[in-house]
């Protein structure tokens, strides 16, 4: 008791402040409304009151939030820091999933855009478990930015849908408005008509909230009828809007639909002023038209130099893609690798304890068993010992028994044929006092080579030398029925000339036969070739 109180009491010294826990939770619950608000309460905590990894973390990434809603953009990492070395290895998928955000962010403040593309990608990763929906919404539209920076529509495309949905299920019609727009601008450049009707459709049904926005849509609705329209419908909304209603990038989209209806004066006009206006523009975009416009009113020369530094500039942001994409697929790689790693060490943590467990329970229960039991199998040991041994003697004699009549046979019936054999050999070509016992013998040589005999042989021989017949055909089982044959008669230790008898064929016949086999079986890999080839000597 005295333990668990002392280790309870160091506990409590040691864990956070609950009056610094009370007021960064309300710095949480008011952060989306009053970030002003949630600002000035942060920044009246005295930062050394944070005790434990854990608090600074939260501190850290609550004032990069608000540091963040209010417009303060930082370059550096100096305020996130703690969060991101806590709860990059510690954290929530909720708490990843900002850390992750609000890095990105300041990725994107310093201009660097790599680091900020590939930063969302694993925040994104981060949200299954994560219930900060705003937050994945507020990612993918700091992606679908990055994207069109890179020209990469389809995934801007998506990236903007996903988060208008989201947008959506918390009722904020502005950014809701603002995702659909640049969905819609990005199917529209696609030129996917279906999917472009359809947001177009939902775009119709917004009223846009301040000039921005109006402006936005207008550009954004010029880009659609452009692409997708018919001229009579281009037509009518040039003639309809005024210039002082679209934004500069409007005004290109404006200078191109002038370029369609033939207007390239105007188209020119409007393109001079919108570079030398000074606006943020797309400069792509801005090249591409201004070619189209310089080759129409025949300045051939200008719009090549002009065409020539579009391709070049179009070339470097492919590279880059390229570069990107491939940096990403290697760090999302080596992120899966480390993912599979820790999960791995995991399993392995787990189930060894369990194994432990259930080793010790296994050895727990058998020694039980075996104590319990021994005394009964002591009584049994020797009578089981006896049994054995008059087991085994007599196994033993039947053994020897049966080696004795195979031997006997052997020594008897095998080597007398092989003399008959022989005898015939020599004496099938002398006189007529000769027939009787060259008919004799040969009668009981049909009858040893006969199906039957050559059966009965086999199995002496399997007997006798343990399978050898037997294990010669498993070994060699695309060998004839007479490679088989003879190969039975060179086991059995008959002579080449009783096998010619045998076989039926002339003695040079056997010895080219022999010859063949042999070779057979010393080419082959078979582990008993050595204990075949003896045979063959």
């Amino acid at each position: 008791m005295l333990v668990a109180f002392i280790v309870a009491s160091v506990a409590v010294s040691c864990g956070s402040n609950p009056e610094i826990d009370r007021q960064l939770t309300k710095a949480e619950k008011i952060m989306e409304q009053h970030p002003d608000s949630a600002y000035m309460l942060l920044n009246g905590i005295d930062k050394e009151t944070l005790s434990t990894k854990k608090e600074k973390a939260r501190y850290a990434l609550l004032m990069s939030m608000a540091l963040d809603k209010n417009y303060i953009d930082t370059t550096t990492f100096d305020v996130l820091k703690p969060a991101i070395d806590y709860y990059l290895d510690n954290g929530t998928p909720g708490e990843k999933l900002r850390t992750y955000y609000y890095q990105g962010r300041i990725f994107q403040n310093r201009g660097d855009e790599d680091n900020a593309i590939n930063t969302f990608a694993k925040a994104i990763n981060n949200t299954v478990g994560a219930r900060d929906s705003l937050c994945i919404a507020r990612t993918l539209v700091a992606q679908g930015g990055l994207y069109a920076n890179l020209y990469d529509w389809v995934t801007y495309t998506n990236c903007y849908l996903k988060a208008a949905k989201i947008y959506k299920k918390y009722s904020y019609n502005y950014y809701e408005f603002d995702c659909l727009l640049n969905a819609l601008n990005g199917a529209t450049i696609l030129k996917n008509k279906m999917l472009a009707d359809s947001i177009y459709n939902l775009c119709t049904s917004f009223t846009p909230v301040d000039k921005y926005q109006s402006r936005n849509f207008n550009g954004h609705k010029l880009t659609y009828i452009i692409n997708l329209g018919t001229k009579q419908d281009l037509s009518e909304i040039i003639g309809k809007q005024k210039i002082d209603s679209y934004d500069a990038n409007g005004l290109l989209n404006l200078a191109l639909g002038y370029n369609i209806l033939g207007d390239n004066i105007h188209a020119k006009q409007l393109l001079d002023e919108v570079y030398e206006s000074g606006n943020k523009i797309d400069t792509l975009k801005y090249q591409a038209i201004l070619v189209t416009v310089l080759r129409d009113l025949g300045d051939y020369q200008k719009a090549f130099s002009t065409y020539w530094d579009y391709a070049h500039k179009q070339d470097s942001i492919y590279s880059i893609q390229f570069e990107r994409k491939q940096r990403f697929i290697e760090e999302k790689h080596d992120l899966e690798l480390q993912a599979q790693e820790a999960e791995r060490q995991k399993s392995q943590i787990i189930w060894g304890s369990i194994g432990i467990v259930m080793l010790l329970c296994i050895i727990i229960l058998s020694y039980s068993l075996y104590v319990k039991r021994i005394k009964i199998e002591h009584a049994n040991d020797l009578v089981q010992i006896r049994n054995l041994r008059d087991n085994l003697f007599e196994t033993g004699k039947q053994q020897e028994e049966m080696s004795n009549r195979i031997e006997k046979l052997f020594g008897t019936r095998f080597k007398l044929l092989d003399g008959l054999a022989s005898s015939y050999f020599e004496c099938r070509e002398t006189g007529q006092e000769q027939k009787r016992i060259y008919a004799d013998v040969k009668n009981s040589l049909n009858d040893f080579s006969s199906d039957t005999a050559t059966q009965e042989l086999t199995d002496v021989v399997n007997g006798y030398k343990n399978g050898l017949m037997e294990h010669f055909k498993a070994d060699y089982p695309k060998l004839s029925a007479s490679q088989y044959r003879l190969a039975l008669y060179l086991f059995c230790g008959f002579s080449l000339p009783s096998i010619s008898i045998f076989i039926g064929t002339d003695l040079r016949n056997i010895y080219v036969y022999k010859s063949r086999l042999k070779s057979i079986i010393s080419k082959s890999d078979t582990p008993c070739k050595e204990e075949y080839l003896k045979y063959f000597a």
